[in-house]
């Protein structure tokens, strides 16, 4: 018990262990998770910021360009053109704001974008205003139009900074992304090979208990059914000794007597003596003959032999004996419709199987009742047909009839083995054939013993 318990301790503590370290790892696995997720909020921030830039850019690029196509050319649409970028500028300084949020290198960079856009589009628009009263290029045109490419080269470097470094921002933040992509492989892999090693682990474990409990239930049922042997064994001897105590009995009673006045009595008395003691060395014989038969076929060593036998006059020798041995079992009536007929059965078994049931019709029987012994042939089925009228069997007794040393609830009080119908069934199975029983409590019993027997006439040439 000690031993079990600390079994169930450790597997307690090696559960535990597994539960917990899952625990961490799972913990591990979820910050990963969520590092990767804000490494990956923060590349596209960067790529905003870098978009955004790259439209500014853009738009100062384009204006300029259509200022210049408007004052050198005169082109009418270069002047919706530059309206329409300056209108889009600055939501686009606006957003750029909002993404730096507060990061201070950044900021240094906007803020100087921030006073440097507007003083060139004043210059911007200044030499359109210009142009549209002088409708000319002249020296102060190209003076406006000289500092303005100073403020563009100026912004644009400025541009240019801010790019290179969400550029190595983005590098930097796509590499730390992509390590934490291998350690969340790596940590996957872990889990994997981890959960997998605590279900082994744990099924072992449980495999073991089972193989632990299946062999502490068979040593169980092992005690069990030595505990039951040892009952049948204390019962069968009970039963064998009270069986053989009442004809050793007679046998020693009868001889006693007839030795001591076998000069004074009569003949017939001498004569009633000795049928007593012949019939109670029957009763022993018979008792001895289902014993040996029934461990014989419960060790698998009873012989089927089968030959050929004439039966009316098997069963005409059969009741004879029976007759003989036990006066009290002249109500014996036997009945054949397959006269002159042999057929190919073990006699030793056969006879085995009908003595048996004769028996029990005459010991349950009212004395000087019919016992009826019926033998007809049914194509090439032998049948045998055992009917008597004495007290039948409870309904409930049927299931457990050919069960060894079982005996009906009704017949408690007439002496008897329980072994006689086990015996019957292991000889008919030998033959192949099957035993039925119809009975009703109170009004008799028919058993029926149906063989698969070769059947012959006595006229006819029987081979081997």
């Amino acid at each position: 018990m000690g031993k079990w318990l600390s079994e169930q301790k450790w597997l307690a503590a090696g559960f535990s262990t597994a539960t917990i370290w899952l625990g961490i790892s799972s913990w591990a696995s979820y910050r990963n998770t969520t590092e990767f997720i804000g490494t990956t909020q923060r590349l596209l921030h960067s790529y905003e910021v870098t978009r955004t830039l790259s439209t500014i850019s853009l738009e100062m690029t384009i204006a300029e360009s259509s200022r210049r196509g408007y004052v050198f050319i005169g082109n009418r649409e270069e002047l919706d053109r530059y309206q329409e970028s300056v209108t889009q500028l600055y939501p686009s300084l606006q957003s750029l704001e909002g993404q730096l949020g507060e990061d201070p290198a950044q900021l240094e960079y906007f803020n100087q974008i921030k006073e440097l856009i507007p003083k060139r589009l004043a210059l911007l628009e200044k030499s359109i205003q210009r142009y549209r009263r002088t409708n000319q290029i002249d020296i102060e045109q190209r003076r406006i139009t000289a500092e303005s490419l100073q403020l563009r080269d100026r912004i644009q470097w400025l541009l240019a900074e801010m790019k290179d470094i969400e550029e190595i921002r983005l590098k930097q933040w796509l590499q730390h992304s992509q390590d934490l992509m291998q350690r969340r492989m790596s940590l996957e892999v872990w889990l994997t090979f981890s959960m997998f090693l605590v279900l082994l682990l744990g099924f072992l474990a449980v495999y073991r208990q089972v193989m632990k409990r299946q062999r502490l239930e068979a040593m169980e049922e092992k005690w069990s059914q030595q505990q039951e042997l040892s009952h049948l064994k204390l019962n069968f001897f009970s039963m064998m000794s009270h069986e053989f105590r009442t004809p050793l009995s007679v046998v020693l009673g009868s001889s006693q007597l007839l030795l001591e006045n076998h000069t004074q009595w009569p003949v017939e008395k001498r004569s009633h003596s000795l049928q007593r003691i012949l019939s109670s060395a029957h009763v022993m014989k018979r008792l001895l003959s289902d014993i040996l038969m029934f461990s014989r076929a419960e060790a698998g060593n009873l012989e089927f032999q089968p030959d050929w036998v004439e039966l009316d006059s098997f069963c005409l020798n059969l009741v004879e004996d029976m007759r003989m041995a036990d006066p009290l079992q002249d109500s014996i009536k036997f009945v054949s419709y397959c006269h002159g007929q042999r057929v190919y059965v073990d006699e030793k078994l056969l006879y085995s199987v009908l003595s048996n049931l004769l028996l029990n019709s005459v010991k349950y029987s009212a004395a000087n009742q019919a016992v009826y012994l019926i033998v007809e042939v049914d194509r090439y089925d032998l049948l045998f047909h055992v009917k008597d009228q004495g007290m039948g069997i409870p309904a409930e007794d049927l299931p457990h009839l050919y069960e060894p040393f079982y005996r009906g609830r009704n017949v408690s009080t007439i002496a008897g083995t329980g072994l006689g119908l086990a015996v019957v069934k292991k000889c008919v199975d030998l033959h192949q054939g099957t035993v039925t029983v119809t009975s009703q409590e109170g009004q008799g019993t028919v058993f029926t013993i149906r063989l698969p027997a070769v059947v012959s006439h006595l006229n006819q040439h029987v081979s081997h």
